[in-house]
């Protein structure tokens, strides 16, 4: 520890939640054939890469480094194993309107994680009302 927090730690600079939190990602997942544990962006940190890029809140990691999301835990797993510079292949789905996906695939570089928390990445565990619902016209 050093300034009360872990040195070497990396983040992507996220939160986000399980896609079991929503009904409608759920259905999302399901229709479009998508990985289990995958994960809905609901914040996107100012010093993380993603910020001011193409990645948007809404937009479901379904992979990382190739590997698919089949559980949550998927994703905590490689970011224990990863260092502030590495750069991650994420495979994202966006929700169109229809209810049918847009895959794309965006590298990211990590980011030092300053926090004192114990995990790299803020997963929200409730559902927030007043997220992004993907079929609200």
């Amino acid at each position: 520890l050093e300034k009360g927090s872990v040195t070497d730690r990396a983040k992507i600079g996220i939160t986000y939640e399980s896609v079991s939190y929503s009904a409608a990602y759920q259905q999302i997942v399901s229709d479009n054939d998508l990985p289990a544990g995958s994960v809905i962006i609901t914040a996107i940190s100012s010093d993380s890469d993603l910020y001011d890029s193409d990645v948007k809140t809404g937009d479901i990691i379904i992979a990382v480094n190739g590997k698919n999301l089949t559980k949550k835990t998927v994703l905590v797993d490689i970011m224990k194993k990863a260092k502030p510079g590495d750069v991650l292949q994420l495979t994202l789905a966006r929700a169109n309107d229809d209810g049918s996906v847009t895959k794309y695939e965006y590298k990211v570089t990590l980011v030092q994680d300053t926090s004192s928390a114990s995990s790299s990445e803020t997963e929200t565990t409730t559902a927030s009302s007043d997220f992004f619902d993907p079929f609200d016209n």
